[in-house]
């Protein structure tokens, strides 16, 4: 019997559909047909089809060893990985698609960098200058824009202004 068959024998004694183990396990459906049907293509590799197979065993509470050995012995690739396959995974991929992904993740990453680098200059210049462009000082200290718009804000709308203290005065005080 095949990995395949097993694998749907024992999911039909589980009285359980593809659905359900496709729930359990977190495989799409179509891989779990495909694999009933021992059709691997659609699971990326020797090294996702072990492991498909191992969490469809379990799921169905089968023992994956026997399955995984059978795989290896007669469906796992025996090739071994070189420099080219891991540089160029798809050999029928046009020669440039790789560079042009490379440069539309640079151009990406520039903009972000762009837009980070304009935030923070604005937000830098909106901090150190007053609506006219000039520094705000108040009593030796630096105010923000922020600042000072709220302080003009407020300044004859109910709010209580500092008053100055007194200088030898020899009236009393103001309750």
């Amino acid at each position: 019997m095949s990995i395949g068959a097993a694998l749907a024998d024992a999911r039909r004694r589980s009285g359980l559909t593809v659905g359900e183990v496709s729930r359990r396990t977190r495989i799409r459906e179509t891989i779990v047909r495909g694999i009933e049907r021992d059709d691997y293509s659609a699971c990326g590799g020797d090294f996702y089809a072990r492991g498909h197979i191992r969490a469809i065993a379990h799921a169905l509470k089968a023992d994956p060893g026997p399955l995984i050995q059978e795989y290896d012995a007669t469906l796992r690739t025996t090739e071994e990985i070189t420099e080219t396959v891991v540089l160029h995974p798809d050999p029928d991929a046009p020669a440039g698609t790789l560079e042009r992904h490379r440069v539309v993740w640079i151009a990406a990453l520039g903009l972000i960098v762009l837009a980070i680098l304009g935030w923070a200059v604005y937000h830098f210049a909106s901090a150190t200058a007053a609506p006219g462009g000039a520094v705000v000082a108040e009593a030796g200290h630096a105010v923000t824009h922020h600042q000072a718009r709220a302080a003009a804000r407020n300044a004859g709308h109910g709010m209580p202004r500092p008053v100055p203290a007194a200088t030898h005065s020899t009236a009393a005080p103001v309750p």
